[in-house]
């Protein structure tokens, strides 16, 4: 579950699996996928890439958990600076979300 809501978050991790969903979509559900069949290969391909590039949501899931962790050992920090690569980001930034206090 937590996995999936990293996945939401990460805009191109969810690009990518939307993007081989759509392409598997056309290829088995499609009468004439032949015809696309160049631009089922490209979707395909090109949704592979970006979750290959993303390591498949798994650094966004990976930062959001440290920072989770860190939070509830440490308490909520006081000064957050936002650097790093993006899918870091938007891990650190979803648990800070998450868990700020209210």
């Amino acid at each position: 579950m937590i996995y999936l809501k990293c996945v939401i978050a990460n805009r191109f991790t969810l690009a990518g699996y939307l993007i081989i969903l759509s392409a598997l979509f056309f290829l088995v559900f499609k009468e004439d996928s032949v015809r696309i069949l160049p631009l089922i290969i490209f979707g395909l391909w090109a949704g592979l890439l970006l979750l290959m590039v993303t390591k498949f949501g798994f650094e966004t899931f990976d930062a959001y958990r440290s920072m989770k962790n860190h939070i509830e050992i440490k308490g909520y920090p006081e000064k957050w600076h936002n650097i790093g690569p993006y899918c870091t980001r938007v891990g650190l930034c979803l648990a800070l979300k998450e868990l700020a206090p209210k």
